[in-house]
């Protein structure tokens, strides 16, 4: 629902493209912590990554009602039209996330 999730995708993209020399920095920091990559617990593997990693957050996009209910408040609400440009439109903007971070 808007454009909130782009501003700390770019600014951590932005922080991984730091380098000093050939090495960058922050990405060996990053990778170095404990909670970069984590031992699954369940068969959700997928849902246990975005709740307990450390890039979690920002694998958390999503356009699905149950990861964020003012998906479905907007475009399920009773009364409202439902058109395939609405998908293609959360579609499109999932995609150009994800291709763009």
């Amino acid at each position: 629902m808007g454009s909130t999730h782009r501003a700390p995708l770019q600014a951590l993209s932005e922080l991984m493209e730091l380098r000093v020399g050939s090495s960058r920095p922050l990405c060996n920091l990053l990778i170095q912590q404990p909670n970069f990559i984590v031992e699954p617990l369940t068969k959700a593997t997928g849902r246990e990554v975005a709740c307990t990693s450390l890039l979690g957050p920002f694998l958390a996009v999503s356009v699905f009602a149950e990861d964020d209910p003012r998906v479905a408040a907007k475009y399920f609400e009773s009364g409202a039209t439902f058109d395939k440009g609405v998908t293609h439109g959360l579609q499109a903007e999932l995609e150009s996330t994800r291709v763009r971070f």
